[in-house]
C-alpha cells in the first residue's frame, strides 16, 4: 500500500464476509490521517469477520471503516491504557511470608466523533421555542444559562471519512476515531453575551490561535446515529494563514452520498465545544439517542464546497421529536481539534 495499492470497484451489490488481509510492502509506513479506499460498490450487505495486518509501526493502526458504498482503511494513533491490580497475602508465625500477585491489562481506546459534513436542511416539525442551560465541559469555556432556540433545525450533520486531501496538510490534530455513523441536527441559538478568552487549537490543518465570539449554534445528536454529546459552536477568527484544500468525503450514514473533489478554505468560521444541556423548558417530547460520554471534544468548522448532489429526504429524531428533513447543499465541515 502507498501511492499505489490494490482496490476493487464493484458496480452492483457486494456481499462482504470472511477475512481481510492487509500488508505493507517495500518498507512503506503510512502517516496518521492517511486513508485508502480499498473497495467501492453500489450497495453492500455483510462485513469482514476478521481483519489481519492492522498493526503499523510507531504506535499506529489501520482502522476499517465500512459504509454503504465503500471500505476505507484509515491510519489512526493507538492510545494505550494500562490498569494494574495488586493483591497481598500475609501469614505470621515465627516468620512472615508475603506473596504479591500483579496482573496487567492493556486496551486500545479510540474515543470521540469523526468529521461531520453539514447540509442546509428543511425541518418538517412544528416551530416551537425552548429555553435551556448549557453547562461547559471544556476548560476555559463558561456555563451559559437561559439560552434559547426555536425549531426547526437549520442543518443536518452526518459523519464522514475524509481522504485524498491535497495538498498534504501539516497535521497536528487528534487521532480520528472510526466512523460510527453519527447524526446531529444543528439549531441557531441565543445565549446571554459573555466574554471568552482566545484559545490555541490544532486540527489536521495545523495549530493556531482562535478568538471566541458569540455562541451561535447547537449540535444535538439524533437517531439513527448513536448516543453522542451536544456541541455548542461559537463564531471565531482564525489566525492561521489562509489556505485551500481539496478532498473526498466518504459517507458513513445510509442515504447520503460520497462527494468527490470537495474544497475547504482556511480559516475556520466556528469553534465548537462539548456541553451538557439541562433545564429544558417546556419539556421536549424526547426520542433521540442516549446521552454521550462527556468527551470534552472540540471541533473547528469550515465552509465547504462540493459538486452538487441530490440527497433524498430522511427521518431523524432528536430530543425535540421526530421529523422529516430535506437536505440541500453541503455547506460546512467540522474537523476534530485539540
Amino acid at each position: 500500500m502507498g501511492t499505489q495499492y490494490d482496490r476493487a470497484a464493484i458496480s452492483g451489490a457486494a456481499t462482504l464476509a470472511g477475512t481481510l488481509n492487509i500488508s505493507l510492502i517495500n518498507g512503506y509506513e503510512p502517516n496518521i490521517g492517511d486513508m485508502f479506499t480499498i473497495m467501492t460498490f453500489g450497495s453492500r450487505s455483510g462485513d469482514f469477520t476478521t481483519v489481519n495486518g492492522t498493526s503499523i509501526p510507531n504506535g499506529k493502526v489501520f482502522q476499517k471503516n465500512v459504509s454503504g458504498t465503500s471500505v476505507v482503511l484509515e491510519v489512526v494513533a493507538v492510545t494505550t491504557t494500562t490498569t494494574s491490580t495488586t493483591s497481598t497475602t500475609s501469614s505470621t508465625t515465627s516468620t512472615t511470608t508475603t506473596t504479591v500477585t500483579t496482573t496487567s491489562t492493556t486496551t486500545s481506546t479510540i474515543p470521540g466523533v469523526g468529521h461531520l459534513k453539514c447540509y442546509n436542511t428543511k425541518d418538517s416539525r412544528t416551530k416551537v421555542p425552548y429555553t435551556f442551560d448549557l453547562m461547559a465541559d471544556v476548560a476555559g469555556f463558561p456555563d451559559e444559562l437561559g439560552c434559547s432556540l426555536k425549531l426547526g433545525a437549520k442543518q443536518t450533520c452526518v459523519e464522514v471519512a475524509k481522504q485524498n486531501v491535497s495538498p498534504l496538510p501539516p497535521g497536528g490534530g487528534p487521532a480520528i476515531p472510526p466512523n460510527a455513523g453519527s447524526v446531529f441536527l444543528s439549531y441557531k441559538i441565543k445565549c446571554p453575551k459573555q466574554t471568552v478568552a482566545g484559545v490555541t487549537l490544532g486540527d489536521q490543518f495545523g495549530t493556531g490561535l482562535f478568538t471566541v465570539g458569540t455562541a451561535s449554534s447547537l449540535l444535538v445528536p439524533a437517531l439513527p446515529g448513536p448516543a453522542n454529546d451536544h456541541f455548542k459552536c461559537y463564531k471565531t477568527k482564525d489566525a492561521r494563514p489562509k489556505a485551500s484544500y481539496t478532498m473526498d468525503l466518504i459517507a458513513g450514514v445510509a442515504g447520503f452520498v460520497n462527494e468527490i473533489g470537495c474544497t475547504v478554505k482556511l480559516g475556520a468560521k466556528q469553534l465548537c465545544v462539548q456541553v451538557t444541556k439541562q433545564n429544558v423548558a417546556p419539556p421536549p417530547p424526547g426520542g433521540g439517542p442516549g446521552a454521550g460520554p462527556g468527551s470534552g471534544a472540540k471541533f473547528l468548522l469550515y465552509k465547504l464546497k462540493c459538486p452538487k448532489g441530490t440527497v433524498p429526504p430522511a427521518t431523524f429524531t432528536d430530543q425535540f421529536g421526530a421529523g422529516t428533513f430535506t437536505p440541500g447543499t453541503a455547506k460546512t465541515l467540522l474537523v476534530p481539534a485539540q
